[in-house]
C-alpha cells in the first residue's frame, strides 16, 4: 500500500471509488434519495474538483489502483489552536511560509477564545463543531498521544451539553 498526496489526475478514481462506495455499501443504510443527493449519477466532475481544491487529500494505491482517499479540512492543524503558542512544532509550521495559513489561524484564535469562555479545549470544540452537522456520524482525527485521544473523544459529550448560544458562536467562527 502506498499513500501519497492527491493529485488532479486521481480525480476520475476517487469519483468513482466514492460513488461507488454510496451507491454499493450504504445503499441498505439510507433512502434512495439521500444516496442520490450524495452519488449522484452523472457525477459532477467540476463540484468535486472545486471541493478537493480547498481540502488536504491523500490517496492510498495498491498495486496500481485506488484502494481509497482521505481528505481533511482542519487546515493541516491550524484549527486545533496548537499553533498560536509561538515555537510549536508540528506539520504546519513547515509550510507556514509556503502556504496561507492565515484563515485558519485566525478561526483557531477565534476557537480557543470560545474553547477557554466554555472551560473546553480547542481541539474538543472543532470536533464538536463537526458533529453538530445531522449528517456527520463519526468525524476522524489523528492523535500523537494518549491524552490527544481522551480530549478528542470529550467532544461527543461537550456537543451534547452546549447551549443554543455556544452552537451560534461556534458557528460564527471564520465567517
Amino acid at each position: 500500500m502506498n499513500e501519497r498526496p492527491y493529485a488532479s489526475a486521481d480525480l476520475p478514481r476517487v469519483i468513482e471509488t466514492y460513488t461507488a462506495s454510496i451507491r454499493l455499501l450504504a445503499a441498505p443504510y439510507y433512502t434512495p434519495e439521500q444516496i442520490a443527493a450524495w452519488a449522484p449519477i452523472p457525477p459532477d466532475a467540476a463540484r468535486w474538483q472545486e471541493r478537493l481544491a480547498h481540502l488536504h487529500t491523500i490517496v492510498a494505491e495498491s498495486d496500481g489502483l485506488l484502494a481509497g482517499f482521505a481528505s481533511y479540512t482542519l487546515d493541516g492543524g491550524s484549527l486545533t489552536g496548537k499553533y498560536a503558542v509561538p515555537g510549536t512544532d508540528g506539520r504546519v509550521t513547515a509550510g507556514l511560509d509556503h502556504r496561507d495559513y492565515g484563515p485558519g489561524l485566525r478561526a483557531a484564535g477565534e476557537l480557543r477564545a470560545l474553547a477557554e469562555r466554555s472551560g473546553e479545549r480547542p481541539a474538543a470544540m472543532a470536533i464538536a463543531y463537526a458533529l453538530l452537522n445531522p449528517c456527520v456520524a463519526s468525524v476522524l482525527f489523528g492523535a500523537t498521544r494518549p491524552e490527544q485521544v481522551i480530549e478528542n473523544v470529550s467532544a461527543a459529550r461537550l456537543r451534547s451539553a452546549m447551549d443554543d448560544q455556544t452552537v451560534a458562536f461556534l458557528r460564527r467562527i471564520g465567517v
